[in-house]
């Protein structure tokens, strides 16, 4: 399984707060890692509120509230007060973010040359805070980094087994031990286990001299953490010389390490914390944010959203034909059939382990079952859930679209006469305005029991957009549009793209009658060439039953 990728607010330490959540927003980041220059006890609640009201609307978590604090081991005992009281006001900021960790830092000073007083002392007023964050249900974390008491493993483990806390575990981040160096292979990732609490992912390399441009020393993090809190300087005078890579792109083997944490079942998050700092080779701010998205799902053989594939022919010839299904396309949850039956054949209809809504798009015929006993015409339709048989005797040659997905044991048997003429309301609907104005007819509306099927005909307006404003369901539900009744040369255009506004990168798909075109997420607005309506039989297929809705759509801010 592939994990989840955050985004860090260190990559925007020179950039505002809305630049760091509007980047993770716009290029697919699941969560945010916020940063104290950001986010600390001195903001205004109105900013706080604005910031969770994006958060919320944008989906995007807070893993961890990447704070400067703590730093015990090198304060008085008076200080550590003062600290322990600024701690206690981040618990409540991760409180009111709903953030699962704060890290914490025990001592900038590099653990071989600790004496016993620091470690004791971090241990001491770590576990303090340990104890204080409990009680509020938070976990801290220490980021393993060069030049404090989590240099390595071994040293990281001490410290941890000082403190004695279930709440406490470190952040991995190689390229920090790297540059100390330190081991990270598999064993010392083994060594760590259920104690790595969250992963940083980000690459440099090292150079054999300063004579690079925009090199920096490894003793480079004693001005930059001394801007925000004490650091001890490294013993070791001699220097050793770095620059910053896109990921996978410098000395960490970024494929063996994530082979690691799947060896021991690592779940949380990648929080990509690539900097740039002067580097004029390096990308930097949003276009970093971008860049490293997209590394990141290399790195773990993740494809790009292959929209261009999501168009599939549905076969005109004779005969039962499955169109869409998990094994086939994209789609995991949503099927989709098509039947072909001529003048005078029959076909027994079984749906096994699904439920299946068949529209008649074409001829008429009749079906007979258990309970179900009709003449079909053009757009009935009928519904049938798991483990059921219908007989289709075909009076004309006739076509099927059969949506279909999972049946959880919820729904019956039913048939659905067509109604042209019937009035507006809970069946027969009008959606949109103007040239996005359109009929859509429910053949499954929510309203009748089902397992995860809703599934209904929309008929646009002759050189008209439907689906408009540009919507998605993708947490939810996918979908699949089928169209017909729309042949050469009449044509329409089917649209996705996968992230808000970003319309220059449309997959456009040119529509006829028998395209189908699945959704598994995405915006799909379409619309019709003059002369030509955009008809299509639409099926919606819930990921869970609890979410077989019709009100779960979520449009494209863009275009409100």
């Amino acid at each position: 399984m592939a994990l989840e990728i955050g985004l860090s607010g260190q990559m925007f330490d020179n950039y505002t707060i809305w630049d760091h959540l509007m980047a993770a927003a716009d290029f697919g980041y699941k969560s945010v890692e916020l940063r104290s220059t950001h986010v600390n006890p001195s903001c205004n609640k109105e900013e706080l509120d604005k910031i969770k009201e994006f958060l919320l609307m944008k989906k995007l978590k807070v893993g961890c509230l990447s704070c400067f604090t703590g730093n015990y081991g090198l304060l008085t005992d008076a200080e550590c007060i003062g600290a322990f009281n600024v701690f206690k006001e981040y618990i409540k900021l991760a409180v009111f973010f709903e953030s699962e960790m704060i890290r914490v830092w025990p001592a900038w000073q590099e653990s071989s040359a600790a004496p016993p007083e620091i470690w004791e002392r971090a241990a001491k007023w770590m576990k303090k805070s340990c104890e204080y964050a409990a009680e509020y249900g938070k976990k801290l974390v220490m980021e393993m980094h060069h030049g404090t008491l989590c240099d390595s493993v071994d040293s990281s483990l001490k410290l941890l087994n000082m403190i004695n806390c279930d709440n406490v575990g470190v952040t991995l981040d190689p390229v920090n031990l790297y540059q100390v160096p330190a081991d990270y292979s598999y064993e010392s990732i083994k060594k760590l286990g259920s104690k790595i609490f969250n992963v940083h992912i980000k690459d440099i390399i090292e150079l054999p001299s300063d004579s690079y441009p925009y090199c920096f020393k490894y003793s480079y993090y004693v001005q930059h953490i001394g801007r925000f809190t004490k650091v001890i300087p490294p013993k070791n005078k001699q220097e050793r010389f770095f620059s910053h890579r896109r990921i996978n792109h410098g000395g960490i083997d970024w494929r063996e390490v994530l082979t690691a944490l799947k060896k021991i079942n690592y779940t949380g998050y990648l929080i990509v914390e690539s900097v740039c700092e002067n580097n004029k080779d390096m990308p930097s701010g949003r276009k970093l944010a971008e860049v490293c998205y997209k590394d990141v799902l290399q790195v773990q053989e993740i494809r790009q959203p292959r929209t261009e594939e999501w168009k599939v022919p549905s076969p005109s010839v004779e005969g039962f034909h499955e169109v869409v299904s998990p094994k086939k396309t994209k789609c995991e949850y949503a099927y989709m059939y098509r039947l072909n039956l001529p003048e005078r054949k029959e076909y027994i209809l079984n749906s096994g382990k699904l439920e299946m809504n068949a529209v008649l798009i074409n001829g008429k015929c009749s079906i007979k079952s258990d309970k179900l006993e009709e003449c079909m015409h053009k757009f009935d339709s009928f519904y049938i859930p798991g483990k059921t048989s219908i007989k289709i005797a075909a009076l004309e040659n006739c076509t099927f679209y059969i949506g279909a997905a999972e049946c959880n044991g919820i729904g019956k048997e039913f048939f659905r006469k067509y109604e042209k003429e019937l009035p507006f309301g809970e069946i027969r609907q009008i959606h949109g305005n103007g040239i996005s104005k359109r009929e859509v007819y429910f053949t499954l509306n929510p309203e009748i029991s089902a397992s995860r099927l809703i599934c209904g005909i929309t008929w646009g307006g002759n050189g008209s957009w439907t689906s408009w404003p540009p919507h998605q369901h993708g947490e939810y539900l996918e979908e699949i549009y089928c169209y017909f009744d729309m042949p050469p040369p009449g044509f329409g255009m089917h649209l996705v793209y996968c992230k808000p506004g970003r319309t220059d990168e449309i997959t456009v798909h040119i529509v006829k009658d028998g395209d189908v075109v699945i959704m598994p997420y995405g915006y799909h607005p379409t619309v019709a060439a003059p002369g030509t309506r955009n008809t299509y039989f639409w099926i919606l297929a819930a990921k869970k039953p609890e979410f077989r809705r019709y009100d779960l759509s979520e449009p494209d801010e863009c275009f409100k």
